[in-house]
């Protein structure tokens, strides 16, 4: 009788050699035909599955899916911005107007128009340049009998997991083995995606960090020649640098110049955001 019990973690350990770790005696299992190395990555078929977007609940493809609530998580995403930065980019207008430079040329055929309306666009083009190709990867049994062949189950841990022993001490020994090949806090889930379009993987900016950078953008743009400190006083910012009744001659131009460095700070990010979304690396300021 058999106690033992395999499984395939696919965690998308970037640049982990597969390793499989033996933690009892087994007979040797009757050789099958090995199964291909992307078996655990089905193609998702439209009418059957959900529609996977790397950061937003599961959506379904079916038409009669709830496209309300679809669009209101997709508004409280970086794809949002990332559509909201990228109409005030002059490379992408020129790419639409038929400049062949690369990278735009490929933005544009794939972002197409964004008009005016993200709603519109969203459920015309964003749902399915960010959707996954493919279903994400999930742990798995492997069933008795089945030879493995590491070659061609890269970025994964084969383990053999003994059903003698307690569930604690299981889990316990699995983390020791995880510990060893995966990048923990550090793995880039975007990176390993299979959308037409992905989020840049190395960046951790907030939603509410792209909307203040957007905010300060979009007021420099409707007042250009106004002075620095003059936009962080009417957007509210820094407040600490916002003069008062108190203070004297000096310590009103020193809060005007930290105020000017703040915003003109801020308008550079933007700036880089800007661009970067038009060659398709979005949300990234370096």
């Amino acid at each position: 009788m058999k106690f033992d019990f395999y499984i395939v973690m696919c965690f998308n350990i970037y640049k982990a050699t597969s390793i499989q770790a033996h933690m009892t005696d087994v007979n040797d299992p009757s050789e099958k035909s090995s199964k291909a190395s992307n078996e655990n990555r089905r193609t998702l078929p439209k009418t059957t599955q959900d529609r996977i977007i790397k950061g937003l609940p599961r959506i379904r493809w079916a038409e009669d899916a709830d496209e309300e609530a679809e669009l209101a998580v997709a508004k409280d995403s970086a794809y949002y911005w990332w559509w909201v930065f990228l109409k005030e980019s002059r490379e992408y207008r020129r790419a639409l107007s038929g400049r062949t430079d690369e990278p735009y040329a490929k933005m544009a055929s794939d972002f197409g128009r964004l008009g005016d309306d993200f709603n519109y666009w969203w459920l015309k083009t964003g749902r399915k340049i960010f959707a996954e190709k493919l279903a994400l990867p999930r742990v798995r049994p492997l069933e008795h009998g089945v030879r493995v062949n590491l070659d061609q189950i890269n970025e994964k841990l084969v383990l053999e997991i003994p059903l003698t022993i307690r569930r604690s001490t299981i889990l316990k020994q699995i983390n020791r083995e995880l510990d060893k090949v995966h990048q923990g806090a550090g793995l880039r889930v975007y990176k390993h995606g299979t959308a037409q379009r992905k989020l840049y993987p190395l960046s951790r900016m907030r939603m509410p960090t792209l909307e203040l950078l957007h905010r300060v953008w979009m007021a420099r743009k409707e007042n250009p020649n106004q002075e620095w400190h003059t936009t962080g006083e009417r957007l509210n910012l820094s407040p600490v640098f916002i003069p008062n009744a108190r203070d004297t001659a000096d310590e009103i131009k020193y809060k005007n110049r930290c105020m000017a460095v703040v915003i003109q700070r801020y308008h550079r990010k933007a700036a880089a955001l800007i661009d970067f979304a038009a060659r398709g690396d979005f949300p990234r300021i370096k």
